[in-house]
């Protein structure tokens, strides 16, 4: 245990603390200082935290202190973070500091390339004297994930964990590069947690803004609008998941399971995989598509927009239409509960099979329409399917349904 850590600039060459095994402990602020750089020169000050062990500090951890750079010097004051666990109790700080000139900068950067850091406070930053950004065009300063190809981790415990003095002249990029692994983890266990989308100006968003994307603890999560855009799996497995306050888009590039209760808005959700819901899923007006499976033992409640389910539908809990169309492109098998509404039952696939062995599937209006002349038609496989009396059986032309068992 120490009170403070302050890492200079060690006569311009790299710093490197390594904890192995065990937790050091600061019970202060860990800083990182400036340098001046020399004249018309570009300089990187780069301190690395290494080690199989845990540095946990009680204060905040600050990049950057109030020394200027020299005139036309354009500096990298650096912190990666390649230890195993790095807690920070307090707020990760930038401070940004120029000379009151166009040409000169310190820029400060965090990159997480290595571990796992959890951060209970915020991300905060601040200037001093004019930076600017000659060394990055979109920032003063910056925090990166997903800087290398190793699976890293950010947690983020906070209920706001972007300051509101976090301006847009700083960035906090939770996936830095495409094909760079990374998951960020919401993890409040009171009130409503923040979840950084798109319309964030301070979050960096190309090529998306999550590659893996995890909500747990149980504070309500409330998504800002825009677009949440997630390159890989989504994952929501605590609190309930607030979609409709600000109905963003939601796009997912890989899986998505949920085991939580997600209120969906006016927004699209577009799942590129499969979706596995053991939790309660409420849609609203918005589209939902799902490219690959549909597999739920939960609540769906399907709601006024279209759902459209391109691979398999394995319903083993309570599934709800609305007023929207449910379209499918591959087999349907109910073992749980079907509630039909106003809107429209599509098998749009080819060859289709349909199995009920849960409470029977009723059916209002119903077409199969995805045939188009196959000679395969779609086969009712067995159980309990029927139409109700105000519904209507809809068959396009050159489509075939037969019955088996």
């Amino acid at each position: 245990t120490v009170a403070s850590i302050t890492f200079g600039i060690n006569n311009n060459n790299d710093i490197t603390l390594t904890v192995n095994g065990v937790t050091l402990t600061v019970t202060g602020d860990i800083i990182q200082n400036h340098g001046a750089g020399s004249t018309s020169n570009s300089t990187t000050y780069q301190t690395t935290l290494a080690g199989t062990g845990t540095i946990y500090c009680t204060g905040n951890f600050q990049i950057g202190n109030t020394t200027g750079p020299t005139t036309k010097a354009v500096n990298t004051t650096l912190v990666s973070s390649q230890i195993t666990q790095l807690t920070i109790n307090g707020n990760m700080a930038f401070n940004a500091v120029g000379n009151n000139t166009s040409t000169a900068t310190n820029y400060p950067t965090l990159n997480l390339d290595k571990g796992k850091i959890t951060l209970n406070g915020q991300f905060t930053s601040s200037s001093l004297n004019g930076p600017n950004k000659q060394a990055d065009i979109y920032a003063y300063g910056r925090f990166n994930s997903g800087t290398t190809s190793n699976a890293v981790t950010l947690e983020l415990t906070n209920t706001q964990a972007i300051s509101s003095t976090f301006t847009a002249n700083f960035v906090v990029d939770f996936l830095y590069s495409a094909g760079h692994d990374g998951t960020v983890i919401y993890n409040s266990s009171s009130a409503t947690q923040t979840v950084y989308t798109t319309s964030n100006a301070s979050v960096g968003t190309n090529p998306q803004v999550y590659y893996n994307l995890l909500l747990q603890g149980t504070s309500t999560k409330v998504a800002d609008g825009s677009t949440l855009s997630v390159g890989n799996d989504w994952t929501s497995i605590g609190g309930t998941v607030n979609l409709t306050t600000n109905d963003p888009d939601v796009t997912v590039g890989g899986n998505w399971v949920n085991s939580t209760t997600v209120n969906d808005g006016d927004g699209d959700m577009t799942i590129s995989g499969n979706a596995t819901n053991s939790g309660t899923i409420n849609a609203s007006n918005g589209i939902t598509t799902i490219n690959g499976d549909l597999t739920s033992s939960g609540n769906i409640v399907q709601g006024l927009g279209n759902m459209n389910v391109h691979g398999d539908l394995l319903n083993s809990g309570n599934l709800t239409e609305g007023a929207g169309s449910l379209t499918m492109w591959g087999d349907y098998t109910n073992t749980g509960n079907f509630t039909a509404s106003t809107g429209n039952t599509v098998f749009a696939g080819m060859s289709e099979v349909l199995k009920d062995s849960g409470s029977g599937t009723m059916f209002n209006n119903v077409i199969f329409n995805g045939n188009g002349g196959s000679t395969k038609p779609a086969v009712m496989n067995r159980g309990n399917f029927s139409v109700s009396s105000s519904g209507i059986l809809t068959m396009v032309t050159n489509t075939y349904l037969t019955t088996n068992g």
